[in-house]
């Protein structure tokens, strides 16, 4: 928080901003209570500062004292947000307006790699206080803006090798990949290892993170997408899963127990549980969808019948009837302004401004 002394507030300063105000008289709002406007405006011209300040600029300073937090979920967002993975990326940016404060937000990110609205949240200042209560609101886990990380490890080390490392780290789903890239950041610079580390592998790291890392248009667009479909999942992973049994078909499966295989190709050996919907290469287990080795697996475990049963191994997020569901709530427009139920009290302020 900004600290004013009383030399921006005198009577030879006449062109005192509310923001200044606001600023000034922050601390006579703890829990955004506090003197009337009437008593600020006397405060100001006669016991504190004697300077003229007009009724609607003393108003609009206290309302700035007065503000902290303004949080924001449409119902429409979150009845979808229950049909995805309880994962979040959250940023902000600064408000540009004679108000000031920071919009932060948070999205996820549905089966079709759309981003969906969570909430948002225009607060006084980007500070721990802030996301903290952004975060309570949420009520879920969160994660680090891979994006926003890179850059600032770009801004302070100004090293493009660090950065490279770090996006393929980041991105790794095997912790030995992580390792390998994490270690050349490392060697390069110690100092952006050392201020990864203290950040937390598992808010940027998807090798790491407890839950997933993958995860407007307008609402009734994407629900009428997939309407008519006629697959079981939507038209991406359907893609995938065809990709990943042609992959599939060319890996040697060696049974150790049954659900459990041995999976060799050319060049790497995998491990596959079934029954733990697992992969050595962790992307069975980040994905959800049975990868390459997985699908192998699956084939000598079930026969003719495993093209089935590929469904029953993946994440239901990805079926298209769950899709729609998380889009089936529309967000109403806002109707004009003459339709309005605008409080009482919000109209004498109004009429007492027209009047100043």
């Amino acid at each position: 928080m900004y600290t004013y002394g009383s030399e921006h507030l005198t009577s030879h300063n006449p062109h005192t901003t509310t923001k200044v105000i606001g600023a000034y008289f922050k601390d006579r709002y703890p829990e955004g209570k506090g003197p009337s406007t009437k008593d600020l405006k006397n405060s100001i011209r006669c016991i504190e500062l004697g300077c003229k300040v007009s009724y609607w600029k003393v108003w609009m300073g206290s309302e700035i004292a007065k503000f902290k937090y303004f949080f924001v979920a449409y119902g429409a967002w979150i009845l979808g947000f229950a049909q995805m993975r309880k994962v979040i990326a959250v940023d902000g940016t600064f408000l540009r307006s004679k108000y000031g404060g920071v919009l932060l937000s948070a999205v996820a990110q549905d089966a079709e790699n759309h981003i969906f609205p969570v909430a948002f949240c225009v607060v006084d200042s980007e500070c721990d206080a802030s996301y903290q209560y952004f975060f309570e609101q949420l009520r879920t886990h969160y994660g680090c803006c891979m994006r926003h990380l890179g850059e600032n490890i770009r801004n302070n080390f100004h090293n493009a090798s660090v950065v490279y490392h770090f996006y393929k780290a980041a991105t790794a789903y095997n912790i030995d990949v992580f390792s390998d890239h994490f270690n050349r950041i490392r060697d390069l610079v110690p100092q952006a290892a050392t201020h990864l580390e203290r950040v937390g592998f598992h808010r940027w790291s998807r090798a790491f993170f407890p839950g997933n890392r993958r995860f407007a248009e307008k609402f009734h667009e994407r629900h009428m997408k997939f309407i008519n479909a006629p697959t079981i999942f939507i038209p991406s992973i359907e893609k995938d899963i065809a990709k990943n049994i042609n992959l599939g078909n060319k890996l040697l499966v060696h049974q150790t127990i049954n659900y459990k295989y041995i999976v060799t190709s050319h060049d790497e050996v995998a491990t596959v549980d079934l029954l733990a919907k697992s992969c050595t290469c962790k992307v069975f287990d980040i994905d959800k969808v049975p990868c390459p080795h997985a699908m192998a697996a699956l084939r000598c475990q079930y026969g003719d019948d495993y093209g089935r049963r590929i469904y029953e191994y993946s994440s239901s997020y990805y079926k298209v009837e769950v899709y729609l569901i998380a889009y089936v709530e529309e967000i109403k427009p806002v109707p004009s302004e003459e339709t309005w139920e605008v409080p009482i009290e919000i109209l004498e302020k109004k009429n007492i401004f027209s009047i100043c």
